[in-house]
């Protein structure tokens, strides 16, 4: 009875402000007359009940019957259901009358997914429709199921092309490669898609490679982060918006990630290495959410060029001698002959590294790490808690260099770049010691 009278309350106060009903009060100004005239929306349902481990099942591919099973599986699950089903709807067989009930039920989820779905690939549709009532704290919940990354598909389209008149074609090889179904594969392309076009702050650009039809001409405030960006574009959390933004990072570069020196590395290992090198992005100091672009720093380059410079023959003997007294005194001592023979070539190779952060060459960096920094870790024999005390070593040292030509002040700057450099240089060594 309170609902119906609810109803009635709302139709004749609808039916009064759309026959243009006023009172002396509301005469007194146009604007309040204009804003009694708005569109006035009354919802009446209870919110929608959402399983979200039914979702998340749904989500990738299961069906209704493969989702019953996985329910059934869970620890304790039948413990008072039999009894329920046996005692008071007398069934002769408990735990198939309990199956039955939960694949009505899950039917009925997957019918309400199916309607959510098209307003969760819009989340500002999602926040306007009201077809579905929904809870603040469920919305949320939903929509960061609906957008988690999937490593290994997300994986393969690092550094793919994906042209527009074939693109369901490649996303069904795709998804019969890695046994997942389409659906998956095409809703990770769709989401990065717009986590790509949220984290570009100039166009236009493509994604993938070179000769993707899909253009993107995006303009972005240049003073709002990256990570704001996407959070606004998808309504995710802050975290889930940072893990598109590497996942953009590394599509953006289109690194080459196919190698057969790179075959043991999973998403999780690239994802790693994407925030090592955002560290190298502009208007990061040390936290590489506060990216304001996804491109290198353009000075930052330019620093590390003028270190290829000022470390000539004498400067890298002098650098030797520093590191090889701290070796001699600390971990290392058992390697310091070997790291004696192989340091300045090894040095050379840190200073080669740099001409792979230009725009043309960057999407061979992982390649180039493993080869030049990587294996003359491993001539000098260095386990990978041994080569991170040799990066540390490297960055102690280098403040204490007579660098010539160079202020005090030049020299703070060019240690602080150095830094920077092989910080993020040894967190992706590290990685790739996987």
């Amino acid at each position: 009875h309170g609902r119906a009278w609810g109803y009635c309350c709302a139709c004749v106060a609808v039916t009064l402000l759309e026959g243009g009903f006023s009172c002396p009060a509301m005469m007194e100004a146009s604007s309040q007359d204009a804003a009694i005239r708005s569109i006035c929306e009354v919802s009446l349902f209870t919110p929608v009940s959402i399983d979200i481990f039914v979702f998340r099942l749904w989500l990738h591919g299961a069906s209704a019957q493969e989702i019953v099973q996985e329910q059934m599986k869970k620890k304790l699950f039948p413990q008072g259901y039999d009894v329920y089903v046996r005692d008071v709807l007398h069934s002769p067989n408990p735990m198939q009358a309990v199956q039955k009930m939960l694949l009505h039920d899950v039917k009925g989820q997957i019918r309400n997914f199916s309607l959510l779905s098209h307003y969760l690939s819009d989340p500002v549709q999602l926040l306007s429709q009201n077809t579905f009532y929904l809870p603040k704290e469920t919305r949320d919940l939903l929509v960061e199921e609906y957008y988690q990354i999937d490593g290994n598909v997300m994986l393969e389209m690092i550094g793919k092309r994906f042209k527009s008149s074939k693109r369901k074609k490649a996303i069904d090889l795709l998804a019969e490669r890695l046994h997942v179904p389409p659906v998956l594969c095409a809703r990770q392309y769709s989401n990065l898609v717009v986590a790509y076009k949220a984290a570009q702050s100039t166009g236009p650009a493509t994604v993938g490679s070179a000769g993707n039809a899909l253009q993107l001409d995006v303009q972005q405030e240049a003073d709002e982060l990256v990570v704001e960006r996407i959070r606004k574009a998808l309504h995710v959390s802050r975290a889930l918006a940072f893990d598109y933004a590497k996942a953009a990072f590394l599509v953006i570069h289109k690194f080459d990630v196919g190698r057969s020196s790179l075959q043991a590395l999973k998403y999780k290992h690239f994802d790693a290495m994407a925030v090592a090198l955002i560290r190298w992005c502009p208007g990061v100091a040390s936290d590489p959410t506060t990216a304001l672009e996804l491109s290198l720093e353009r000075s930052f380059l330019d620093s590390l060029k003028a270190l290829k410079g000022i470390l000539g023959r004498e400067a890298l003997e002098e650098y030797r001698q520093h590191v090889l007294r701290d070796v001699g005194e600390g971990k290392l001592a058992s390697k310091r002959a070997k790291i004696e023979k192989e340091f300045i070539p090894f040095v050379k190779s840190l200073l080669s590294v740099i001409s792979a952060l230009e725009p043309r060459e960057f999407q061979n960096f992982f390649g180039v790490v493993h080869d030049k920094v990587r294996e003359p870790c491993k001539r000098m024999d260095l386990a990978k808690k041994e080569a991170m005390v040799l990066f540390r070593l490297l960055i102690a040292a280098f403040h204490p260099l007579a660098l010539k030509d160079c202020s005090a002040a030049q020299k703070s700057a060019h240690a602080k770049v150095w830094a920077r450099y092989l910080g993020s240089l040894a967190e992706c060594l590290m990685l790739l010691y996987a």
